[in-house]
């Protein structure tokens, strides 16, 4: 069983790259191909430094670091809504 590859296409070579490797597939057995937008994830450093700004901000408006977290998710993050439950 092949193990599964992620590619990134930031350059027309990444692109030209992936082509290649798509052609050069053997067609002996079926392939599935998914194609999504690539969202960086939050380095650790990153993560550490959003959670302190929660803590220290949190703190001065008298909130928790996790009520901070909430109360700024509700103004900037568009809601989640969960259907079929």
């Amino acid at each position: 069983m092949t193990t599964a590859r992620t590619r990134i296409i930031r350059t027309e070579q990444d692109r030209h790259a992936v082509a290649n490797e798509l052609q050069h597939l053997p067609l002996n057995k079926p392939w599935r191909v998914v194609v999504d937008f690539y969202v960086p994830k939050r380095s650790l450093a990153q993560n550490r430094l959003y959670w302190l700004w929660m803590t220290h901000l949190g703190g001065y408006l008298g909130y928790s670091r996790e009520e901070m977290h909430e109360e700024l998710a509700l103004m900037f993050l568009e809601p989640i809504t969960y259907t079929g439950l």
